[in-house]
């Protein structure tokens, strides 16, 4: 008698399911219409405004958009983006990763106009033609998101502290209004 041991090894531990392939363009509210959920990766390469921030060009962006419709019929997109990439700090000029976990919850409009009648509650997302980019749809959002002035914190910085209080003197001593400061205090 022949015994034959076989080992069942699950195929998603040799191959990692891949993520399905975003679109390029889209309909944002044919995709509210359809109830369609976009999930997957965009490389940072082809979010050509956000080059410019970049120390690295290579990278992804992790996306997670629901297009959905209320009960009145009015179409949102909610969901999140991931990134990390380097960019360089404003206080030492050495390269940082800067991390985004971006919260989205717009509300579809094809106008400005249409936009202004929207309650405060809602972020518009003003969709004047058909088909869109998805990936300057989420390189907008990214750029909204970065800090105006990304710097490292205190801890992490190339720059000391002593330096930095240095600075804030001098900055007062160089400040024409300060007396009137003083003066105003008194």
């Amino acid at each position: 008698m022949i015994f034959i041991l076989t080992r069942y090894i699950h195929i998603d531990t040799i191959l990692p399911m891949a993520k399905p392939l975003l679109p390029k363009q889209i309909d944002p509210f044919q995709l509210a219409v359809k109830d369609t959920t976009l999930e997957g990766d965009l490389p940072l390469s082809e979010m050509l405004r956000l080059k410019d921030f970049l120390c690295e060009k290579d990278g992804v962006v992790g996306i997670h958009l629901e297009f959905s419709r209320n009960a009145q019929g009015q179409a949102f997109m909610k969901g999140r983006i991931k990134t990390c990439f380097k960019v360089i700090c404003q206080r030492c000029s050495a390269p940082m990763s800067l991390t985004l976990d971006i919260s989205v919850n717009d509300r579809l409009v094809r106008s400005d106009k249409e936009a202004e009648r929207l309650p405060e509650r809602y972020e518009p997302l003003i969709v004047d033609s058909e088909l869109m980019s998805l990936s300057s749809l989420v390189e907008e959002e990214i750029l909204l998101s970065i800090p105006i002035v990304p710097k490292h914190s205190i801890e992490e910085c190339g720059v000391k502290s002593s330096d930095l209080t240095e600075f804030e003197e001098q900055k007062d001593e160089l400040n024409p209004f300060v007396n009137l400061k003083k003066l105003l205090r008194e």
